[in-house]
């Protein structure tokens, strides 16, 4: 006699879970974000693989499929992936598509802005590395949760819910990551791109350098003689490696001298993805920052 009643719960059942949305992200600092709104309904589709390079990557089909039947796209913006522009502008899911450097509100900077000191950039336009500002992400946080709640009213308040409780996260990371770099406010380092000027900004770091002025631009010979000048003259109190490209270029312009050699991961190369993913993003680089200052 309950059979109907049980038929009906399971199709309601099944009805709620069809209504979450097929959501896509570019990078793995924005699928983490986007994994902490949904949180057990679903699991975004994550396109670039860790290590990938964000500016010439090419799609697997089955990944061409996702994002052609995607309900939701979460990206950064073309400033970072040229190539899904051009994807996303040729496909359905152009409407769908939200790139979070143009929403309201985000900290937007210029390359190079007050951070490069002494050395002979040209690399301009708007900086894409704006996950490195945690406030950045907590604002991302409340707009994931509104398109996700629009593409999905029946469970919006779940959307809410995460949303506020992974804001609630990044304060307590944005405390300590005040806490863990305020040793190394004074230092002058070398980082091996111009990647993290949101990073420097937000906790008064002091970069003094880079070895290659963007994510696909190499460095001329002007400009490392401009940096190991820099080093020669004891103004480097640390210089940083990244785990994903060839540390020969940093390690040819430190050369004799006695400097810390750390290593910082702006894209979280070495880190699972998944919802964990940008606190542990975050706090490594904090982490290895502030071994700098012990070591110092």
């Amino acid at each position: 006699m309950r059979l109907p009643a049980v038929i009906g719960f399971l199709t309601l059942a099944s009805s709620a879970i069809a209504e979450v949305p097929n959501v896509v992200t570019d990078i793995a600092p924005v699928h983490s974000l986007v994994s902490q709104v949904m949180g057990k309904l679903g699991e975004p589709v994550l396109l670039l693989d860790q290590g990938s390079d964000p500016h010439h990557f090419q799609m697997r089909p089955s990944q061409a499929r996702a994002l052609a039947n995607a309900d939701l796209i979460f990206w950064i913006g073309d400033e970072l992936t040229p190539w899904l522009d051009r994807a996303i502008e040729g496909g359905a899911s152009h409407d769908h598509a939200i790139a979070l450097l143009e929403a309201p509100e985000t900290r937007v900077r210029q390359f190079n802005e007050g951070h490069s000191e002494g050395t002979d950039h040209d690399h301009h336009g708007h900086d894409p590395h704006a996950w490195l500002d945690t406030q950045n992400a907590a604002l991302w946080l409340g707009i994931i949760a509104q398109k996700l709640s629009a593409a999905d009213p029946g469970n919006a308040e779940t959307y809410a819910v995460n949303a506020g409780i992974a804001r609630a996260e990044t304060d307590d990371i944005t405390s300590y990551l005040h806490s863990t770099l305020a040793p190394a406010k004074e230092l002058p380092i070398i980082v091996l791109h111009d990647a993290y000027g949101y990073f420097a900004d937000q906790f008064d770091l002091t970069v003094v350098g880079a070895v290659r002025e963007g994510d696909a631009t190499a460095p001329g010979a002007a400009h490392l003689n401009a940096l190991q000048t820099l080093i020669d003259s004891g103004s480097v109190a640390c210089v940083f490696r990244e785990p994903q490209h060839s540390a020969a270029m940093l390690e040819a312009i430190v050369a004799d001298n006695q400097i810390h050699i750390g290593t910082l991961d702006p894209s979280g190369a070495m880190i699972e993805p998944g919802p964990g993913f940008y606190n542990a993003l975050m706090t490594g680089l904090a982490d290895a920052i502030s071994r700098c200052a012990i070591e110092d």
